[in-house]
């Protein structure tokens, strides 16, 4: 028990000094969970009409969404790449986190794979061995805590993060286990995990697939959208791509799925971008 309680006084120095984060950053982190974990499934609407749905073909794009909060290297993960199926796309995001690791490491413009997978709860503290993950009791509230132990020799680091459950009628309306955040993790390390925002980016994009990492630097929203205190401040002078030949992407719209008026949105073809609400009657 004076184990656990040291511990957990070792975890809020760490987070409050090695994060750099004042009493009030730390309040806010520590009821940030709080509006998305009462819904156990949140939803967006995405409308893209028969004209804009030729566009998308003809032009070989597809619709994407993108976590909002910069990971690993100042990333974001496209946690969805679609072309629309019908008038309407209806996406749900799940809630409950899923703790996820993986062998690879991950660069910008490279894929996160979602692998060794374990529900988790925020506040608590878990171990990875190498090889499983196992509850290792409290932790920070508000947080997920993953320490990595390895058993015998020749350990390497590896990747982990937050993902949540996304489906969306428009694949099929199966659901997928999608990474929202990702970050290196060293052998005999421990990292302090934030809950997923509830903002998501969503725009269009030309060889993009789900899993995909974007610098964050290199994404900009549409003008008069939305302002997201998940956009990351080196974004503000970004100009959009292309990035290279085979890669490119438009602006984005920042969609917080905890506000009513941001849950349906529409393309439209005179920006080539999203936009707020159904399509005008």
């Amino acid at each position: 028990m004076i184990y656990r309680l040291f511990r957990l006084i070792a975890l809020t120095s760490l987070l409050l000094s090695g994060l750099g984060c004042s009493r009030q950053a730390m309040e806010a982190v520590m009821s940030a969970p709080a509006a998305a974990a009462s819904l156990q499934s949140l939803t967006l609407t995405i409308e893209v009409d028969s004209q804009s749905q030729q566009f998308l073909i003809d032009t070989g794009q597809t619709v994407l969404i993108t976590s909002s909060d910069p990971s690993q290297d100042n990333t974001l993960v496209v946690v969805q790449s679609f072309l629309p199926f019908g008038d309407q796309s209806l996406v749900t995001v799940d809630t409950t986190p899923v703790l996820f690791l993986s062998p690879a490491k991950v660069a910008p413009f490279g894929s996160v794979t979602v692998n060794l997978v374990s529900a988790v709860s925020y506040g608590q503290a878990y171990l990875f061995n190498g090889s499983s993950i196992t509850n290792d009791g409290p932790g920070i509230p508000g947080l997920v805590s993953i320490r990595y132990m390895p058993v015998g020799t020749g350990a390497v680091a590896v990747t982990t993060g937050l993902a949540l459950t996304i489906g969306n009628l428009s694949v099929g309306g199966a659901t997928s286990t999608a990474a929202f955040s990702y970050y290196d993790l060293q052998p005999f390390e421990n990292r302090l995990l934030r809950p997923p925002s509830t903002v998501l980016y969503v725009l269009i994009g030309q060889n993009i697939t789900t899993g995909m990492t974007l610098p964050a630097s290199l994404l900009q929203p549409i003008p008069g959208s939305a302002p997201s205190s998940a956009t990351a401040s080196s974004q503000q002078d970004a100009a959009p791509a292309p990035i290279a030949s085979s890669i490119q992407f438009g602006r984005y719209l920042p969609v917080d799925l905890l506000v009513d008026t941001q849950s349906v949105t529409h393309f439209d073809p005179s920006v080539n971008a999203f936009a707020y609400g159904a399509y005008p009657d």
